[in-house]
């Protein structure tokens, strides 16, 4: 396993602008690959010709390209192993299995890991950033390609709130209620 070696602040800045145009490009030249079911090593692949694009004279990006076990969809490293970008994809939210194993990445390898979802019932795509001690998620416009930080999640934070899961409340059945108005001493239920 390669040192882990950190990217410079600047470095992860410039990574993700290249994520986004990339991710931009990809949504204008290839709309058709987001249909209902989305293949995902096409999708990858097209990400990883346009991400290129930007680093061509110095970096190499690779697919579906195992690194000590690790599954990235796309790496982009320099010629000299140094890794400094991997993605995952996936056309929903990403599991619980998927976030752990792209944050163990981040951690061992140190380098800028990221993963994004595309959700055809929606107008942004879903992307997360890991770093060492915490998860972002964002929205990234389809229409303008804006960033949101929609929210931050430090590493100690509750399990269930990791899943940005909605709290809402179980509706109450008839079956339940009827039960209840039966059982009232309150009602009369001779009828």
């Amino acid at each position: 396993m390669p040192t882990p070696r950190r990217n410079s602040r600047s470095s992860d800045i410039e990574i993700f602008d290249a994520f986004r145009k990339a991710l931009k490009e990809l949504s204008r030249r290839d709309k058709e690959l987001f249909s209902s079911k989305k293949n995902k090593i096409a999708i990858t692949h097209r990400l990883a010709l346009y991400l290129e694009e930007f680093f061509i004279s110095r970096c190499v990006v690779d697919i579906c390209y195992n690194i000590d076990g690790y599954n990235p969809d796309i790496i982009l490293h320099e010629r000299n192993g140094k890794i400094l970008l991997a993605i995952w994809f996936k056309d929903d939210y990403l599991e619980k299995a998927l976030q752990e194993e792209a944050k163990r990445f981040h951690d061992n390898f140190g380098c800028f890991t990221l993963a994004f979802s595309i959700l055809s019932d929606r107008d942004y795509y879903l992307v997360y950033r890991f770093a060492s001690t915490y998860t972002d998620y964002l929205h990234i416009s389809r229409e303008d390609f804006s960033e949101n930080l929609l929210k931050r999640m430090r590493e100690e934070d509750d399990a269930v709130n990791e899943q940005l899961l909605l709290d809402i409340p179980k509706k109450r059945t008839r079956k339940k209620k009827a039960k209840e108005k039966a059982n009232d001493p309150n009602v009369d239920n001779s009828l």
